[in-house]
């Protein structure tokens, strides 16, 4: 069995004299743990076990004093800290966490300092919401992982720290490189983790058509799925035939990067725009010139043809809804946030990458239907987006959490399933509060996951 979980604060204590490690808890949680005095114990922080003696204080139960020496051992920041500890008597172990450990790529800034791109005002909400309720909470690039220890960066002082620090109980993945997945490098790194049964949340990337397979395979789903076919010049001129506009997405893209439009005007008429400046709107008189046109900017990579639904925009700029969907530790999925997304000027996707902007969703959709009406459809867009982050989170190995899903709205006030992102954006969040509700949900997950064998031991 283990003793039910508690959140205490580890107070650094200066020793002068650095002899063997121990740890001081308060007389009456030793008494409750059963543990005598003098005790030698295993303290585990992540992967990283340290033994200690353990001494009885007069403190308050929730109050840990560790010496500096210890905390160094343990590969901890010397500092106050929070955690959620418990112990097991059977292992004679005290267990402190969650330690939660990001991955993405890292530039180094102007003044020296690291750069996490995109997701650094993100890493440091994840660090204040996880070190408040108790955690750890880190930053590193799989480069710098060891079995023994991680070179990460841990946020102190309002900077990021370099800093070697536990293997954690779970990396939250945010890679940023397709690429890189399939290096060897990486293979190795994926091996090590799951040799020592660290938890890895959102393992990889996911095709925009391995995506569609999946939900093309549930027969409920199918009216809301634009018509999608692998590219070649034969389904380019089927659905050309059929649809007056045509997206060309590339299958591994993202942020909206290299999307291609194609609108028909008639018979021997077609336009060509793209969402950099591969076309200025090219006019071609045939459809053998224009599918020459965009094969030269191809290259043979692998792209997708999707039908273009006629959505509701916002003065003739593109709009569409990003749903944030997040798993719990029961399976089920909620969804955390909805933006409505404006593309910029002359632009096609909506993308905040690409110059976007946010609207709340409901006062975007109140732009063309009644309000009873725009709550049906935002109800609508809910359902839509939770039944597709289950059937993409059943049908994907490893372990899913986090999904973007993408949906437009007709004039008619149909919806539309558009993508599904396994990396979603974080810059088009609106929060009211310091924590954005991703982070939130993050945390809760990781937390309770991190609770769960515990609870299980406990029955």
């Amino acid at each position: 069995m283990s003793i039910s979980p508690i959140l205490i604060t580890i107070t650094p204590i200066k020793i002068f004299q650095e002899k063997n490690h121990f740890i001081k808890i308060g007389k009456n949680l030793l008494d409750k743990w059963g543990i005598e005095e003098g005790t030698t114990i295993k303290m585990r922080i992540g992967k990283r076990v340290v033994d200690a003696a353990v001494f009885a204080t007069r403190l308050e139960a929730k109050l840990f004093l560790i010496p500096t020496f210890t905390l160094k051992e343990m590969l901890l920041p010397v500092q106050s800290l929070q955690f959620i500890v418990h112990y097991q008597p059977q292992h004679e172990t005290i267990s402190f966490g969650p330690v939660l450990a990001l991955l993405t790529g890292i530039e180094e800034s102007v003044t020296g300092e690291p750069d996490f791109g995109p997701l650094h005002a993100f890493c440091e909400e994840m660090h204040h919401g996880l070190s408040s309720q108790g955690g750890l909470f880190y930053v590193f690039n799989f480069k710098d992982f060891r079995v023994d220890a991680i070179k990460g960066y841990y946020f102190e002082n309002d900077n990021w720290k370099p800093m070697i620090l536990p293997a954690p109980d779970a990396i939250y993945n945010r890679n940023p490189s397709r690429t890189l997945e399939f290096s060897r490098y990486y293979e190795r790194f994926q091996a090590d983790i799951a040799a020592m049964d660290i938890a890895f949340f959102n393992h990889r990337f996911l095709s925009k058509w391995e995506i569609h397979e999946m939900l093309m395979a549930e027969e409920h789903l199918l009216p809301y799925i634009p018509v999608t076919k692998l590219f070649n010049q034969d389904n380019l001129a089927e659905m050309i035939s059929e649809f007056d506009c045509l997206y060309l997405k590339p299958i591994n893209g993202s942020q909206g990067r290299n999307i291609i439009q194609l609108t028909r005007l008639d018979d021997n008429d077609f336009v060509i725009s793209s969402s950099n400046s591969w076309f200025a709107n090219f006019e071609h008189k045939s459809l053998d010139e224009t599918m020459k046109q965009i094969e030269s900017r191809l290259h043979n990579k692998h792209y997708l043809i999707q039908q273009g639904i006629p959505l509701i925009s916002v003065h003739d700029r593109k709009l569409d809804f990003r749903l944030l969907c997040h798993k719990n530790l029961s399976g089920r999925w909620k969804v955390t946030s909805t933006t409505a997304r404006i593309s910029a000027e002359h632009q096609f996707v909506s993308n905040i990458a690409r110059g976007g902007e946010t609207m709340r969703p409901l006062k975007a959709l109140s732009l063309y239907f009644d309000r009873g009406s725009a709550l049906q459809i935002a109800a609508l867009m809910k359902e839509l987006a939770l039944e597709t982050a289950a059937i993409v989170g059943e049908r994907t190995d490893g372990l899913t959490i986090e999904l973007g899903i993408d949906i437009g709205v007709d004039c008619t006030g149909g919806v539309w399933l558009i993508e599904v992102n396994s990396k979603p954006s974080k810059n088009f969040e609106e929060h009211d509060t310091k924590i954005r509700p991703s982070a939130k949900a993050i945390i809760e997950f990781v937390t309770s996951w991190a609770l769960k064998p515990l609870q299980l031991e406990e029955e």
